[in-house]
């Protein structure tokens, strides 16, 4: 397997060279996680727009080199662990800033509680007072449909719904992200000096590395499982990063209706099913998928949460956001009505979520030299079953042999 570059840099330049060009675009932005995924293509998107004049990223590394091929002299690094930095180095970092965005946060599968608390909760808090301290105008941050508890229906819900008691939250993901959010568009000032929003997005696609990626790709070669699920809201990352500088613009441009504010940017347009989507990965490299029924996705939850359990008894570390948690989420549809960010914002999304996963998977194939195509499949099926069919044989014998069969 070999890195690849996944971000789309053509589509970005042009999306820049459109998008930045608008009033409010900021001139000195601070991308406060720009090494990450969707970090990388914001800085990207920023450095193509005509109305910036420099990008700086604040994170632990740089973002890859690969990535700013061409935009290189229209990039500056500082080198900042959010959550345990020196505040100072925060402060200094945020000077000569006209708008900072904040997308950095604790992984949501490796993390644990302690470790979403400093990062999702003081890392944010801290960067706001610093950004405050500095004299940033504008701050963005991007936030999650997790804010609304991923344990709780969401159907077509609007941001003026009340969100759930944050006692009733279960996981550190959740309540954590809406902690963060709460803390910046609390920071908005009434006389205008200091303003907010916030961009909650659902399910991103960004590459195959990502966090529907990890839980989608092949664990037997060749061979897909998609699940039974509710709905929840796509969206491509390109658009992601599109929805952050329309946030960012108007916060300049429209204060009155954006300032203080939280938008549902969620959604491709269209309605999906996790599983689906997955087939959607199947169909693209032309491999088997097989649906696993309900009762199934039970079990393995089951599975999972004594594993879990296990592990806790052994005194292992532990994630805050473990697997059989996240695999419970399905059973909840989250989907969002975007029409204030519509109305608002002026956002709409452009990349469907065909055009993303096929695009991921091209990128997939490339990266892994996965080979396109049933036979591998066919050869992994072939061979679970020559081995389910030794261990059956076996099984039989060593019943036979401790006088069973009598």
């Amino acid at each position: 397997q070999r890195a690849v570059c996944q971000v789309d840099l053509p589509w970005l330049a042009k999306e820049g060279a459109s998008l930045g060009s608008s009033r409010g675009t900021p001139r000195r932005p601070l991308v406060a996680g720009g090494a990450g995924a969707m970090g990388t293509n914001l800085v990207v998107l920023l450095a193509n727009s005509p109305g910036c004049e420099r990008v700086r990223v604040l994170d632990m590394r740089p973002p890859s080199p690969e990535a700013l091929a061409g935009i290189e002299d229209k990039v500056e690094f500082v080198e900042f662990r959010f959550g345990s930095g020196s505040y100072e180095r925060l402060v200094d970092a945020a000077q000569n800033i006209d708008c900072c965005f904040i997308l950095f946060c604790a992984h949501p599968m490796l993390a644990t509680l302690e470790e979403f608390k400093a990062t999702n909760v003081r890392g944010v808090e801290d960067i706001t007072k610093a950004c405050k301290e500095a004299g940033v105008g504008r701050i963005v941050i991007s936030s999650t449909i997790a804010s609304t508890n991923m344990f709780s229906e969401s159907v077509d819900q609007v941001e003026s719904d009340p969100l759930p008691p944050i006692e009733t939250y279960e996981l550190p993901y959740d309540f954590t992200k809406r902690q963060g959010e709460e803390i910046v568009l609390a920071a908005n000032s009434k006389d205008g000096k200091f303003r907010s929003c916030a961009c909650r997005f659902a399910c991103v696609l960004l590459n195959s590395r990502d966090f529907f990626y990890s839980q989608a790709l092949p664990m037997i070669p060749g061979i897909f499982f998609s699940i039974v699920s509710k709905h929840v809201d796509f969206l491509d990352g390109r658009d992601a990063v599109r929805a952050l500088l329309m946030a960012a613009q108007g916060l300049e441009s429209n204060p009155e209706g954006v300032a203080g504010e939280a938008f549902f940017t969620t959604s491709c347009g269209k309605k999906w099913r996790p599983g689906k989507v997955g087939e959607l990965c199947a169909e693209s490299v032309r491999y088997p998928c097989f649906t696993l029924p309900p009762f199934l996705c039970r079990v393995a939850v089951s599975i999972l949460s004594i594993h879990f359990s296990a592990k806790r008894l052994l005194g292992c570390r532990l994630p805050g956001m473990p697997l059989h948690r996240v695999m419970e989420t399905t059973f909840y549809e989250k989907t969002f009505d975007n029409s204030k960010a519509q109305k608002v914002l002026g956002f709409f999304p452009k990349v469907s979520v065909e055009e993303s996963v096929s695009r991921t998977m091209d990128f997939w194939v490339l990266e892994t030299g996965a080979p396109r195509g049933p036979a591998l499949g066919l050869c992994s099926f072939g061979l679970l079953s020559a081995l389910t069919a030794t261990g059956a044989a076996a099984l039989v014998a060593g019943w036979r042999r401790l006088g069973g069969g009598r």
